[in-house]
């Protein structure tokens, strides 16, 4: 729920595609914020949230998605769901019922960076990903310069938080760059 409107998606995908990545080694984290959606998958997601985005500012479309993300996951760490850390690739994140940080982290930067066309980069705290969004318009709150574009924090996991606040706990923190 965002602005008193109601966002319900229904994403298919193949379910031997969730068991062959059961057993794909862990890689870096840059690998999943690069990874594609399988086709399925990818068009039926990005059909039903376009037009929850079309029209709005850059800050509203970027907001309503991060409270997508951010809501319609359940929240429960890599230990407790799986008993060891478990980065997901995005198609996996909307297999399994619970997702933690890096997991939110990379499906907000798809649905951005395919939505809206926006760069994004993860943001690599002590114990926290987080992701950071390249904008034109003038959003307030936490930013930084990267090569010459100004970034706003966004974090998929500090649930309610719009664009712009950087997870309690973590303001004081100079996250590692995660490009991709």
């Amino acid at each position: 729920k965002y602005n008193q409107r109601t966002i319900e998606v229904n994403a298919p995908y193949n379910l031997d595609y969730i068991e062959y990545l059961d057993h794909y080694p862990q890689l870096s984290m840059d690998h999943y914020f690069k990874a594609e959606l399988p086709q399925v998958t990818r068009q039926a997601l990005l059909a039903q949230l376009r037009p929850h985005v079309e029209g709005l500012s850059e800050g509203q479309a970027l907001n309503l998605l991060l409270r997508f993300v951010q809501t319609s996951l359940l929240y429960q760490t890599d230990q407790q769901q799986f008993n060891f850390e478990n980065y997901l690739f995005a198609g996996e994140t909307l297999h399994y019922p619970y997702a933690d940080c890096e997991d939110r982290a990379v499906l907000y930067a798809y649905l951005v960076k395919h939505l809206l066309g926006n760069q994004v980069v993860g943001l690599q705290y002590d114990g926290h990903i987080a992701t950071a969004v390249a904008v034109t318009s003038d959003i307030k709150g936490d930013t930084f310069s990267l090569e010459g574009k100004t970034f706003v924090v966004a974090d998929p996991t500090f649930i309610n938080a719009n664009i712009g606040r950087t997870m309690t706990g973590f303001e004081t923190q100079s996250p590692e760059i995660i490009r991709f």
